[in-house]
């Protein structure tokens, strides 16, 4: 039987199929072969994370609700604010702002109840980016402002970059 090791090198391999190669069947197979090693090891928390990865490559592919079931499954059992914070996004892509809000207000409300300040600031973005959308700017820099805040607390240059280019 396959050990935790082995699932993360097939999520590792998932990742350069989907990240660096846009081969999304290969990537696709590789984040359900790690999904099956940490289900049988019972690491909820490394299976939840591949299939998290399933759901992107799914969304990548234009397959926005079979990517939304698996986010939701894994919000529903996790209640992990990054799953929220994906539904959010798929909606976004889809143009259903409303929903997209409401999700993004889940994950932050989680990323909070966490104190989890990585996904606080990616909601502020994602916030940002979809008041952006709607030509609601005054809204959209304030959201940026609070990532960039937390992006200079984690000391994250790139996130940092991220807001002040956002933000522009």
């Amino acid at each position: 039987q396959a050990g935790v090791g082995t699932g993360e090198q097939w999520r590792r391999i998932g990742r350069i199929h989907y990240l660096r190669l846009n081969d999304y069947a290969k990537a696709e197979e590789a984040f359900q072969k790690a999904v099956a090693i940490f289900t049988a090891q019972k690491d909820l928390p490394l299976r939840d994370e591949a299939l998290l990865e399933t759901g992107l490559v799914k969304e990548r592919r234009g397959s926005f609700e079979e990517a939304r079931k698996i986010y939701r499954a894994v919000f529903d059992r996790a209640k992990s604010p990054k799953a929220a914070l994906y539904v959010a996004n798929t909606y976004w892509f889809e143009g259903n702002y409303d929903e997209a809000f409401r999700w993004q207000r889940t994950a932050l409300k989680r990323a909070e109840e966490t104190n989890d300040d990585r996904l606080r600031l990616l909601c502020h973005s994602t916030v940002g980016l979809s008041y952006w959308t709607l030509n609601q700017h005054d809204q959209a820099i304030e959201e940026q402002g609070i990532a960039l805040e937390l992006a200079r607390k984690l000391v994250s240059p790139i996130d940092e970059a991220a807001a002040l280019n956002n933000t522009g």
